[in-house]
């Protein structure tokens, strides 16, 4: 009869003799898994979850968690063993011993650190790097766990631009639905602190995420190495500050990628070489989207006085096409480009409103249109006072100049008249042939007297 006691001890021994087999097989395991096969059975489980080739580079085994770290490749380069696409320090998983063995990787949380991911992007705007397809989310019928990633870095390299890198990212990854939230945000030295969010649905092939910053820099080094956007864009538009910033890249269902970049100066300077003129303290919204510039409420500061600008420049057009509505007060035309035709005898300030259009063509022709009306205020000509002089925008030649009103000029007396004659004095007047002198006349020789002499 067995009595309550030896059951007991039975039980004690055959859950001491489990635990040794479990400690045994997971030492086996352990030294298993460490070897190069072991990690090449790690490493398909895993590529077979992302689509991928995986190098898994060390593993850690515990009986509820694991470690490893990895390398995942791009299948479609020519060498997909130098094309590295996402790289991971260290990833921690709810993996146990025995799923890694049975081949059941389906965890509910993965953590990921010093994770690194590397794309390429054709000149035209195309991401040529294979990505990772998500089993979960998105109508993937698959289990997607959360998945927090910290130490992040990631790099665009564009062909015909410069790298383009962010780094000290920490993000988070949730499955909402049939999509896949994106939330976390970015601390670089040299791009500032930013925010980031997203969604991705990967049945429907479609998804967004956006990156915003209060009070990122402005300068063409950062900006130029941006991707997506078209170099033409920084060689018309320079801006040089800081400001917020918001960029926003996503995919169509056909498997486009679009985006737009908003940006705020902060009283930033914006140089526009077109107009041979750099703006000051520059505020509203400058909006790139695909190869096209809108500015929008934009007000800035040039030659003493204000400007208010709106309109399009789309760089994507061939040729190049600029759409402006300019208003300006109180500029110092002592201090306008020569580029612009203003009297270099003249001084005032000019205030005014106008509709300018540009053709830019890639060899550098402008081919302007335009229009406007103003009027230039406290005139001196040649140190004279005047009275204000009204001012057009008109095409001369191949240029827009800002000339003079005659025909309102003329209307009036007095000072005007002034006016028109300081200003025929300062043109330069066209040579003349001269005329040979008179002879000198002839000096009446003295008359004799008929007496002669007394």
């Amino acid at each position: 009869m067995v009595t309550a006691r030896r059951a007991v001890r039975w039980g004690l021994y055959g859950a001491g003799g489990l635990l040794a087999l479990v400690v045994v097989f997971r030492v086996a395991i352990g030294i298993y898994l460490s070897t190069a096969g072991g990690k090449a059975m790690v490493a398909r489980q895993i590529g077979a979850q992302i689509g991928m080739p995986v190098e898994v580079t060390q593993v850690q085994l515990g009986l509820f968690t694991s470690s490893i770290g990895m390398r995942v490749f791009d299948p479609a380069a020519p060498e997909p063993a130098h094309a590295e696409v996402l790289g991971v320090g260290k990833a921690r998983a709810d993996v146990s011993l025995f799923g890694l063995a049975t081949g059941s990787v389906e965890p509910d949380w993965v953590t990921l650190d010093g994770v690194t991911l590397t794309l390429h992007v054709a000149a035209d705007g195309k991401v040529i790097t294979t990505l990772p397809h998500l089993s979960g989310g998105g109508g993937g019928g698959g289990h997607l766990p959360s998945i927090k990633v910290t130490g992040g870095r990631l790099t665009i390299r564009q062909e015909g631009r410069p790298e383009f890198a962010l780094q000290n990212l920490g993000l988070s990854v949730t499955a909402a639905g049939d999509a896949v939230k994106l939330a976390g945000a970015i601390d670089d030295p040299a791009w500032s602190k930013w925010t980031v969010t997203g969604e991705i649905n990967a049945g429907a092939k479609t998804g967004w995420v956006e990156l915003s910053t209060p009070d990122g820099p402005l300068t063409m080094d950062r900006l130029g190495s941006v991707p997506f956007v078209p170099p033409s864009v920084w060689q018309s538009v320079q801006p040089n500050g800081r400001g917020a910033v918001a960029v926003k890249v996503w995919a169509s269902p056909g498997g486009s990628v679009e985006y737009s970049v908003d940006i705020k100066p902060a009283a930033a300077a914006l140089t526009l070489p077109d107009a041979s003129v750099t703006l000051t303290r520059v505020t509203g919204l400058i909006r790139v989207t695909g190869a096209k510039v809108t500015l929008q409420d934009a007000k800035a500061e040039v030659a003493g006085g204000s400007l208010a600008l709106d309109g399009d420049l789309d760089f994507g057009a061939d040729p190049t096409t600029v759409a402006l509505k300019v208003s300006a007060t109180g500029l110092d035309i002592k201090q306008l480009p020569p580029e612009w035709g203003l009297n270099r005898d003249f001084e005032g300030k000019l205030k005014g409103n106008a509709t300018i259009s540009l053709k830019i063509f890639p060899d550098g022709r402008i081919e302007p249109e335009g229009s406007g009306e103003g009027l230039l205020t406290g005139v001196k000509v040649l140190g004279f006072d005047s009275d204000d002089i009204p001012i057009r925008l008109r095409k001369t030649g191949k240029k827009l100049q800002l000339q003079q009103q005659k025909e309102k000029a003329d209307a009036g007396r007095g000072d005007r008249g002034v006016v028109r004659t300081l200003v025929r004095c300062a043109a330069p007047r066209p040579a003349q042939e001269k005329k040979p002198a008179d002879p000198p006349a002839k000096k009446d020789a003295p008359k004799k007297d008929d007496d002669g002499p007394t």
